[in-house]
């Protein structure tokens, strides 16, 4: 008998039933893809709603260093048939950077924490996002999101396909580079969109463990 990663009642597996529960409510129905990103037409695959447990969770993990929650939440998120059917089809995971006020209070970063769960579930490499001080400053200034729409492009040069050699197979798995993008949570889908465009000649597939986005509500997706 263990206890819940969350809430530390007894139970036999990660998440106790009032815990399951709650992620089975935020569950989005057949992992649904919520949306496009502004700059390209690939949607963004989200298994949950940032909301009840799913949020709980997330914040308990990064900001309060709940660090079983991170492998939990991975399995958790290997349940979902599509975010499988992506890890087969991709050749290397990039997990979205993280903000200087997110490092600077020694959080933790839970984007690397899936990307690396994921990827030693598909047996895949796993590529750091570029190290740029500019765009981890405007990820967290620019608190509107409206804002950062083409800032970080202007900060930032542009990669090329070779940036991921090291961390890829020979031969690809598609006729492309395929790089699967994963981050915690997508609310503009902002540093998803700009990451993307500083590479040339590279696919991306997007995954996101919970979206923050609210019918109805206006954002870049």
């Amino acid at each position: 008998m263990g206890f819940c990663v969350l809430c530390f009642r007894a139970c036999r597996r990660d998440f106790c039933d009032v815990c399951e529960a709650g992620f089975l409510e935020a569950q989005l129905q057949g992992s649904r893809r919520f949306g496009k990103l502004h700059s390209t037409d690939v949607p963004i695959l989200s298994s949950y709603a940032y909301r009840g447990v799913c949020r709980e969770s997330i914040l308990a993990c990064k900001s309060q260093g709940f660090r079983r929650l991170g492998p939990a939440l991975v399995r958790r998120s290997l349940t979902c048939e599509s975010l499988q059917e992506r890890l087969g089809q991709c050749d290397v995971i990039m997990p979205a950077p993280s903000s200087l006020w997110s490092r600077w209070r020694g959080s933790l970063d839970l984007a690397m924490m899936l990307a690396q769960g994921l990827a030693d579930a598909a047996g895949l490499l796993v590529c750091p996002p570029p190290r740029s001080l500019s765009f981890r400053w405007y990820k967290q200034a620019l608190r509107d999101h409206s804002q950062r729409r083409g800032v970080f492009r202007s900060h930032q040069k542009i990669y090329d396909a070779s940036y991921f050699e090291p961390h890829t197979p020979t031969p690809l798995r598609s006729a492309r580079l395929k790089v699967l993008i994963v981050d915690d949570v997508v609310t503009t889908g902002h540093t998803l969109s700009e990451l993307a465009a500083f590479f040339k000649h590279v696919d991306f597939e997007f995954y996101t463990l919970a979206s923050a986005v609210r019918p109805g509500k206006d954002h870049a997706c």
